[in-house]
């Protein structure tokens, strides 16, 4: 692409996805995880619904995607997961603001919390531009190497909690002023390891996930 796109970034819980939507995000989560990575693992899982969805389109298009799980469910802290950008849109930075917009969607409604993520451990130094830093020794998840890395919250004046929520879960950027700048590089994907602690969840969730997964087993692909 000549240049950088501007992504419309959404906030959803998984209950607020149509269909279709729902299709498109699992769709590009299991290109990029499974098929890419080669990687045969259960991407779907109990975690999607206890988790805020960020969406980045480009018109049409779905060009990034990633979910930040609610503190108490996989971690004691909020975490961020599933990391991602889709193959038109590799390569314009998308990643980068993508996980920014995750890491103020954080601090906007887990304030003076930490932030967790998985990361493969090639991508060490670009969470570490965040300024997440390693909190464990590397280990390895469905055949990947990973470590786990912390984010420390920001100061309370700080333009990272600046994040303004707006109606049905859209997000609002700050002003130019207080936003960071955009770097430009190759975006990176990453994908959080499922674990394996099962999660009891109230009825209406099991419903979700259950029709979740159904989707996910349909192909997506010819």
């Amino acid at each position: 692409m000549s240049h950088p796109p501007s992504p419309t970034f959404t906030w959803r819980r998984l209950e607020d996805f149509s269909s279709t939507e729902l299709h498109a995000i699992l769709a590009a989560r299991e290109q990029v995880f499974v098929v890419e990575q080669q990687c045969p693992y259960q991407d779907a899982d109990a975690y999607d619904a206890v988790a805020w969805h960020l969406t980045g389109h480009c018109g049409p298009h779905l060009a990034a995607y990633l979910r930040l799980i609610d503190p108490g469910h996989k971690s004691p802290e909020p975490s961020i997961g599933r990391v991602l950008t889709t193959l038109t849109f590799r390569g314009t930075g998308l990643g980068k603001k993508a996980v920014a917009e995750g890491i103020r969607h954080s601090h906007l409604h887990f304030p003076e919390m930490t932030v967790r993520l998985s990361a493969q451990s090639h991508l060490q130094h670009f969470y570490h531009s965040f300024g997440f830093v390693p909190a464990s020794s590397p280990y390895i998840e469905d055949g990947i190497t990973h470590l786990e890395m912390l984010l420390p919250p920001p100061p309370k004046d700080s333009p990272a909690t600046r994040l303004q929520p707006s109606p049905h879960g859209i997000a609002t950027r700050p002003s130019p002023a207080a936003s960071p700048p955009s770097p430009q590089g190759k975006t990176p994907c990453h994908r959080q390891p499922g674990g394996r602690k099962q999660v009891a969840f109230a009825n209406r969730s099991h419903k979700l996930i259950e029709r979740f997964i159904s989707a996910a087993r349909r192909p997506f692909f010819s």
